[in-house]
């Protein structure tokens, strides 16, 4: 079996760092993520019916292995220069058949190396980066924000990878600022979640942050979206369930000491959030989802987390 065969990158010169280009390392991991995404994989079981399900997983991890070191091996030269690597991760899915359950993987970018990064940042001029290696930086920061939320364990002051994140974050932030400039605002907006988990970290109270963002309660309320307005399409318990996150929420960041401003927005944000919902139902005609029981239902969940929220 010959491996996949994916654009040709051609060794960078450490000497020049400003020719290596990112959006080249994601479009490669790009590829591979599709070629093994959940489409792909359940196309190759269902396309193959004389291989039992065994052989087809068996062949799958041999072929992805085969795909993975012919990728390692074009992309090493930018990974070595801007001191990124490629790791596993879970994707999220999984096929189950009557006898097989093959869980999804990917391959996401990571921070090996945080002072090289930034020196390989430094190196970028804004008015000469290329359309490719912003693209590619924006998708550098998306996937280390998934790394740092998903991968990385919070607890732990163990965790070398939260450690070579965090160490370099400010510079990371500066630079990336610094090469959008005025011109490429999406370049320079894309790093506004580091600054939130620069200022928790720093402040202590990086958990509560995290959590916080989960909810949506780390910013103003914008009535857009599912999250804080679970009444559009929810169960009561399910209701319930989700705004008792909510207050279990405020009442953790209430007892940090050192998260006064996290909270106030908080707190803000749930308010404006529970108000709208409240005022949503109650005006809203009934009908088939939101009929006068479910109404009563919603209206007194909602009026007694109100309740309870004045506690916090």
């Amino acid at each position: 079996m010959s491996p996949e065969k994916f654009i040709t990158i051609k060794n960078e010169p450490e000497s020049d760092l400003s020719k290596v280009d990112v959006g080249k390392l994601t479009s490669l991991l790009e590829k591979y993520n599709v070629l093994f995404g959940m489409g792909a994989s359940l196309a190759r079981q269902l396309t193959d019916p004389s291989e039992s399900e065994d052989m087809i997983s068996e062949t799958q991890k041999s072929k992805e292995i085969e795909t993975l070191e012919e990728m390692e091996r074009q992309a090493e030269p930018i990974l070595a220069a801007t001191g990124l690597e490629l790791v596993p991760a879970n994707a999220g899915w999984s096929i189950i058949s009557s006898d097989l359950q093959h869980k999804g993987k990917e391959l996401r970018i990571d921070l090996k190396d945080g002072k090289r990064f930034v020196e390989y940042l430094r190196s970028l001029s804004p008015d000469k980066v290329s359309d490719s290696q912003v693209a590619g930086l924006e998708k550098v920061v998306s996937a280390l924000t998934k790394q740092f939320r998903n991968e990385y364990d919070l607890t732990s002051a163990d965790d070398n990878r939260m450690l070579e994140f965090l160490g370099n974050l400010s510079d990371i932030i500066d630079e990336y600022k610094r090469i959008g400039g005025e011109d490429r605002k999406d370049l320079a907006d894309s790093v506004s979640q580091f600054e939130g988990y620069l200022k928790g970290s720093r402040g202590g109270f990086l958990r509560e942050y995290l959590s916080a963002e989960k909810l949506l309660l780390n910013k103003p309320f914008d009535d857009e979206g599912f999250v804080l307005r679970w009444h559009i399409d929810a169960s009561p318990e399910y209701l319930q369930k989700r705004w008792n996150e909510v207050i279990d929420l405020l009442q953790v960041i209430s007892s940090n000491d050192r998260a006064p401003e996290l909270y106030d927005q908080a707190k803000k944000t749930a308010t404006e959030a529970l108000d709208s919902a409240i005022r949503e139902i109650t005006e809203k005609h009934e009908n088939g989802y939101m009929n006068a029981d479910r109404k009563k239902k919603f209206l007194s969940i909602l009026n007694s987390v109100k309740a309870r929220m004045q506690e916090y």
